[in-house]
C-alpha cells in the first residue's frame, strides 16, 4: 500500500482499510444470504468469481506499483527465514497464523505490580492495554526519515475481533509468582546470571533483564518522574519474599536506586546517536521538582527520602 499511495494519505487509508474490514464481516453474509435466496448457489458463485475478475483486472491494467529502488533483492530462502523469524517474535500474530488459540504468559504486569487495569485474571487478552508498551500513532514514527508504514508492520497488534479468536492465559494466575523463585528454577535448568560478568550499579539483583543493557535505561527513568526505579522495585519484592529485612532493603535503595549504570548510558546513546552530555541534559529537564531537588554539587536528591 506505502508503494502506490502518498505518506500524507497513510493515516487517512489505513482507517480506511479498517473501516472496509469492518463493513465486510457484517455485510458479506447478509449480502450472500441475500442474493443465495433470489439466485442460488451458483449465482452467488458467479458474483463471487465475477467480483475477483473485476478487481484482478483493474490491479492488473490500471494501479502501477511504482518499482522501489531501495529495494534489495534477496533470495527466497532469507525472505522465508525472516518471515519465520517475524512470527517467532510475534507470539499473538503467529498464534492466529496458525490457529493456535492456547498462549502461555508469565506474570500478570498489572496485577503483579501495579497498573490502570489491575484485576487478577488468568486471561491475557487484556494485555495490550497493561502500558507496559503504550501505542504511538504510526504517523508520528513514520514522520522519522527512513521510516515508512510497511516497516512498522511487526509492530501492529491484533485488532480486537482477532483478539476474540485466542484465549492466552497468566501463568501466575495459577502459579503464586515470585521472582527469585522463578530464577532459582531457571538457575538449576543451566540459566547463568551476571555473576561474573557486572555488578548494576542501579539494579540490587544480577538476573533479571540481563539480555540489553542500553534498555535499562528505559526502566532507570522511572527515578527522575517518579523517585524510585529498579532497586526500589526488587528490594520492596524481597523484603515480601522474606529475602531482606525493611532496613536492608531502605539501605539498598539508597545505595542503588539513584545510580545509572554507566555501561547502560554508553549503549543506549551509541544507539541513539547522542553525546553523553546530551543524554544527560535532557534526562535533567524530566526531573521532578516536587519529589527532588538540587544539593550543594548540583546533584539531584529526593527531598524526602525512605531512609530519613
Amino acid at each position: 500500500m506505502t508503494l502506490i499511495m502518498p505518506e500524507k494519505y497513510y493515516q487517512k487509508t489505513s482507517g480506511l482499510r479498517s473501516l472496509s474490514r469492518s463493513l465486510i464481516s457484517i455485510l458479506n453474509p447478509l449480502i450472500a444470504t441475500a442474493l443465495y435466496s433470489f439466485i442460488g448457489l451458483n449465482g452467488v458463485i458467479a458474483v463471487d468469481i465475477s467480483s475477483f475478475l473485476i478487481a484482478f483486472t483493474a490491479l492488473l491494467f490500471f494501479v502501477k506499483i511504482p518499482e522501489n529502488k531501495n529495494n534489495k533483492k534477496e533470495s527466497v530462502l532469507v525472505l522465508a527465514k525472516e518471515g519465520l523469524m517475524f512470527l517467532r517474535e510475534n507470539p499473538l500474530i503467529m498464534a492466529l497464523k496458525f490457529n493456535t488459540p492456547l498462549l502461555v504468559y508469565g506474570e500478570n504486569v498489572s496485577y503483579e505490580y501495579g497498573g490502570s487495569d489491575y484485576e487478577e485474571t488468568y486471561s491475557a487478552r487484556g494485555q495490550l492495554n497493561n502500558g507496559v508498551a503504550s501505542d504511538i500513532d504510526f504517523q508520528e514514527l513514520c514522520a522519522i526519515d527512513g521510516i515508512e508504514l510497511k516497516d512498522l508492520a511487526m509492530l501492529e497488534a491484533p485488532n480486537i475481533e482477532d483478539m476474540q479468536k485466542l484465549d492466552p492465559i497468566y501463568v501466575s494466575y495459577f502459579v503464586e509468582w515470585n521472582s527469585y523463585a522463578n530464577y532459582c528454577f531457571a538457575k538449576r535448568r543451566g540459566f547463568h546470571d551476571l555473576q561474573h560478568e557486572w555488578n548494576r550499579s542501579h539494579h540490587v539483583e544480577n538476573f533479571d533483564q540481563i539480555d540489553s543493557r542500553a534498555y535499562l535505561v528505559h526502566s532507570w527513568m522511572k527515578y527522575p518522574k517518579f523517585g524510585h526505579a529498579s532497586a526500589t522495585d526488587y528490594a520492596a519484592r524481597f523484603v515480601r519474599y522474606g529475602l531482606m529485612t525493611r532496613e536492608e532493603a531502605v539501605e539498598a535503595v539508597r545505595l542503588h536506586d539513584a545510580k545509572l549504570d554507566n555501561r547502560c548510558v554508553r549503549d543506549f546513546v551509541e544507539f541513539v546517536g547522542y553525546s553523553e552530555t546530551e543524554f544527560w541534559s535532557i534526562v535533567d529537564k524530566f526531573y521532578n521538582r516536587d519529589l527532588f531537588e538540587k544539593n550543594e554539587m548540583g546533584e539531584w536528591v529526593l527531598k524526602n527520602p525512605v531512609w530519613k
